[in-house]
């Protein structure tokens, strides 16, 4: 009581200091920029304009790129250069550019991520996923009340009746959703019923946006995602509690999807739609493959690439394929890139998603999400998707995390084994007893 008391009876205020100051603004503007993610209607989106500004402050917030994240920053100057140089090959030289310059700004802000993710994971991380969450609750609810017109007007946030929220296209909405969805998945998993049920409904709202995106690469991410989050969690957690209610829910979550699918094809619209989406070939299927073969065959004699934009008009379709887009639109030299960024990504995180820190579910939920468009890249085309750039940052901003901490262990293991005690006023994230990694999924 006294020490509450203290400054009152000084007549002093203990206000925040003015580097604390700084720091609750840039947390502040990193959600905010985070939250315009979920609203890409048009371009320039209001995510470029926030991640501008957001930019500029953490200029001077200390922003720092530490030495383990240089594979990233590398692998993506890389991708860019091999973009600059396909340039070159275009045969009229007019978007390509403004195309390139926002491949280049979207990898910039990958490394940003990573840059302040692994300088302290569990709080900026926290705040990214929270906004994250909110954003795609927002854009979902947009594209549901359009599906459904329930409000004059909101058809805008639907194309050919699919619900796409606030985006250009449902390819983009649906799997956009899935990073939040898995989140709130395994926040639910982790708590018990009392407080699982608090996020029941921004589950349902998730993954009933996900549903009616009439997305098959949204589709097939959740299951993916659903499927590895929950056996990660289920291996990775030490307490035969939690691992029995992981059991309980996931049958009980099989039931809630059977009954929804049912619910779904009771409303004639929705049948017809999931029928025709669920049917493997259509039309613009049957020709998508062979324009795959004959762009890998064509691309092969092409070592810088044929330009940014120049496989549409040539081959007639877009090429509906990350490998091959970064073939014909970044040379040889951006699919050398990118193919490195994912095996690297793949190699240094996979064994990191088993060591117990404080952000370790944060990584779990990232990396599945992660692996998942690197699937389903193969059949669509994630070039410009500001998520996936935000999911490599997310990624490599927990490498980086471990990293450091591992080498700031190094630093006080000799400290720490000549005393008796150890020091209690470490700041040391992986030496805080008390702190388990599944409480900071809680909302």
């Amino acid at each position: 009581m006294a020490s509450a008391l203290a400054p009152l009876a000084t007549g002093r205020l203990a206000w925040p200091s003015a580097s604390a100051w700084k720091q609750h603004i840039a947390s502040a503007t990193l959600a905010v920029a985070v939250f315009c993610s979920g609203f890409v209607i048009n371009e320039p989106s209001p995510y470029e304009f926030a991640m501008v500004a957001l930019i500029g402050i953490w200029a001077f917030v200390d922003f720092k790129i530490n030495r383990y994240i240089l594979p990233l920053v590398g692998l993506m100057l890389l991708f860019i250069a091999g973009g600059v140089f396909s340039i070159t090959q275009s045969s009229i030289i007019d978007h390509e550019p403004l195309y390139m310059a926002v491949s280049a700004f979207l990898a910039f802000t990958s490394i940003f991520f990573a840059g302040i993710i692994s300088q302290n994971p569990v709080h900026y991380a926290t705040h990214i996923y929270k906004a994250y969450v909110a954003a795609a609750v927002v854009t979902a609810i947009l594209g549901i009340i359009g599906y459904f017109g329930a409000v004059p007007g909101f058809e805008i946030f639907t194309r050919n009746s699919r619900a796409m929220g606030a985006f250009q296209d449902p390819n983009v909405f649906g799997p956009y959703l899935v990073l939040p969805f898995i989140f709130i998945l395994v926040s639910i998993l982790k708590n018990p019923p009392s407080k699982a049920l608090i996020l029941l409904p921004i589950f349902g709202i998730l993954a009933i946006g996900i549903l009616l995106s009439f997305s098959r690469a949204a589709w097939g991410l959740t299951v993916f995602s659903t499927l590895a989050a929950s056996l990660l969690f289920l291996v990775t957690t030490r307490s035969l509690r939690i691992r029995g209610r992981i059991m309980v829910y996931l049958m009980i979550g099989a039931g809630l999807v059977f009954l929804g699918i049912l619910a779904a094809l009771s409303i004639e619209e929705v049948r017809g739609l999931l029928l025709q989406r669920f049917t493997l070939k259509q039309n613009y299927d049957n020709t998508r493959f062979a324009t795959h073969a004959a762009g890998f065959a064509a691309a092969w004699t092409k070592p810088l690439g044929f330009g940014a934009l120049e496989f549409g008009p040539l081959f007639g379709q877009d090429p509906h394929n990350i490998y091959l887009k970064s073939l014909v639109a970044y040379g040889w030299l951006g699919l050398i890139a990118y193919l490195g960024m994912i095996i690297t990504t793949f190699i240094v995180a996979f064994p990191l998603l088993f060591r117990t820190r404080p952000w370790q579910l944060l990584l779990q939920c990232a990396f599945v999400v992660w692996l998942g468009h690197v699937l389903i890249a193969q059949v669509i085309d994630i070039d410009h998707w500001r998520h996936v750039y935000m999911l490599f940052g997310f990624i490599w901003g927990f490498i980086g995390a471990e990293y450091l901490t591992r080498r700031k262990e190094r630093r006080e293991t000799p400290q720490y084994m000549q005393t008796t005690k150890p020091q209690s006023n470490s700041m040391d994230l992986s030496q805080q007893p008390d702190i388990h990694p599944t409480r900071i999924l809680t909302f």
